[in-house]
């Protein structure tokens, strides 16, 4: 059905939606409805709402959807805005919506399932259609005085009306019967785009009800839990244990695999060897602590002495080797370097002509 009074090339299709429920959000639907908004909302900020927007009888214009089409509806219409007032309708007055569609779904039942559901025992459906498909959809409106009315008399089904509006670009093709038969009446194809859903007087798709959750099985309440026998305690605790044990058997095969074999089959000699490479390390990183305070690179305080010596330990062997040749090439031959710890005691003028040339004794404190 095409209205006279929307933007061109706008359709609009509605439907009676008749309210019993409450409009508090399931923790799902605040989840969703969470991913439009820019501040978090709380279930008590919002009114929800889940319509049957449109199905796949055929309604008063002698038209229907088809299943594409109510296809499209459900991927298009989440995000798009719903309104109190129909904005392609005589007294739309271009405003932004009042709320938000944030959730749509096309559900399948049996014909009968969908005439009890709609309330309508003599909805016809296409000579063709052997299931209902129904497209719900859920809304969410901010809880403020201005509206209060509107949602009491929606809970009380006075209000419950929806029409959706669409781009109608796929067009209509008549139905057909079971022979091939041409019938009076069109069906609306594909590609469509929904563009709102708001509350009217009446609609062309007769029968629909909201509810407040239109899939009772998509949120089953949590069960219970229950007290464990200590059999199940039991095995909880061995499953807890084999598992913390495989994942110590995982690190030690990562290890076995950079050691080697052999060294990973006698542990004290590669410890041996470990401690060894830990404190050749330890030397060069002295070797190069001492030269930058040396050459005035680096201060003498304890602070700046460890920091510089934490920033060496995560370079490489080879590459400390490379730093710590370079760093003895620049010591005087019979040059006395400090020590690396700066509150160790200075050596005296005697102690000075003892002491060996080069890194020798050097320390760094870590």
């Amino acid at each position: 059905m095409a209205d006279g009074s929307q933007p061109q090339g706008m359709q609009s299709k509605s439907i009676h939606a008749r309210v019993k429920n409450a409009g508090a959000p399931s923790e799902a639907q605040l989840a969703a409805i969470n991913a439009y908004t820019l501040a978090a909302l709380t279930a008590a900020d919002v009114y929800v709402r889940t319509f049957a927007v449109a199905h796949n009888a055929i309604d008063r214009d002698n038209e229907c959807f088809s299943s594409a089409v109510l296809a499209d509806f459900a991927r298009t219409l989440p995000g798009k805005g719903a309104y109190i007032t129909h904005p392609g309708g005589w007294n739309g007055d271009g405003m932004p919506a009042e709320g938000r569609w944030f959730e749509a779904t096309v559900e399948t039942m049996s014909l009968d399932e969908a005439r009890t559901l709609l309330r309508e025992p003599g909805l016809l459906f296409p000579p063709t259609a052997t299931q209902a498909e129904i497209l719900m959809a859920s809304s969410y409106f901010v809880r403020e005085a201005g509206l209060d009315f509107v949602f009491r008399k929606i809970d009380a089904g006075i209000v419950g009306d929806v029409s959706i509006g669409f781009t109608g670009r796929g067009g209509t093709k008549p139905l057909e019967d079971a022979a091939g038969r041409e019938l009076e009446a069109r069906e609306w194809q594909t590609p469509q785009e929904a563009l709102e859903a708001s509350l009217v007087w009446i609609g062309a798709q007769q029968g629909a009800r909201a509810i407040k959750q239109h899939n009772p099985n998509a949120n089953p309440e949590p069960a219970m839990p229950t007290e464990k026998t200590p059999q199940e305690k039991t095995l909880d605790d061995l499953r807890e244990k084999a598992a913390a044990a495989e994942g110590k058997a995982g690190k030690f095969d990562a290890v076995a695999t950079a050691i080697g074999a052999t060294l990973a089959d006698d542990p004290a000699k590669a410890k041996l060897l470990i401690d060894a490479g830990d404190a050749y390390r330890k030397s060069l990183i002295s070797q190069i602590v001492v030269a930058d305070r040396e050459a005035k690179r680096l201060g003498d305080d304890e602070a700046t002495v460890a920091a510089a010596t934490k920033d060496y330990d995560l370079m490489s062997t080879a590459g400390l080797e490379r730093m710590a040749k370079a760093a003895e090439a620049t010591v005087p031959k019979g040059g006395q370097l400090g020590a690396s710890d700066p509150s160790a005691p200075k050596p005296s003028a005697g102690d000075a002509n003892k002491a060996p040339g080069g890194f020798v004794g050097a320390q760094a404190k870590a």
